[in-house]
């Protein structure tokens, strides 16, 4: 049993990859793994709600009316699974709209330029960020946002040290100046 390639996505139970034959998988693992019918991919809609108090508004229902999801349910879902982070933090999420009218759907940390804001004080970058300093952060700041953001599965890979230095440079960017203490 194999997924099939294309649009098409196999759901399996356990920690089996995509592809991988069930005899390569060996003993008890292969044994749990239950293959179910496939189910085609409807389409694919990215949004960034704010965490545990999402509501229907015209932005949320452009991007799922012709995906034909209940609207409804996706937000329900979404509040549960965010309730537990700070209200109105922008959480980027991406959801996937299957043929028989479910859906799935992967949340990811905030972007780097919020953590910054939010870390400086400020509401805004600066206008001219290589003529001008409009605040400062610590080295402890910039490396706990790096910590948070290898949380995310797509950046899980990344070295801290790398998203350390990504974090940095968004610094710099922004006119935020990056200090050793305050």
């Amino acid at each position: 049993q194999r997924c099939a390639l294309g649009n098409v996505v196999a759901r399996v139970r356990g920690q089996a990859p995509c592809g991988a034959p069930r005899r390569l998988l060996g003993g008890k693992v292969a044994r749990s793994l239950q293959f179910t019918m496939a189910a085609r991919i409807k389409g694919v809609a990215k949004l960034i709600l704010p965490a545990g108090t999402a509501k229907m508004s015209p932005a949320v229902g452009q991007a799922l009316g012709p995906l034909a999801l209940p609207a409804i349910e996706v937000i329900r879902s979404f509040n549960s699974r965010t309730e537990h982070l700070k209200p109105d933090t922008p959480i980027p999420v991406t959801i996937t709209a299957f043929q028989d009218r479910t859906f799935d759907f992967v949340t990811r940390t905030p972007s780097t330029s919020w953590f910054i804001k939010k870390a400086a004080g400020i509401e805004k970058g600066a206008a001219s960020p290589g003529n001008e300093v409009i605040a400062r952060i610590t080295v402890k700041h910039v490396f706990e946002i790096a910590k948070i953001k290898q949380t995310d599965a797509h950046l899980a890979h990344i070295p801290l040290k790398s998203l350390t230095k990504t974090v940095m440079a968004s610094c710099r960017s922004m006119g935020v100046e990056v200090v050793n203490k305050l």
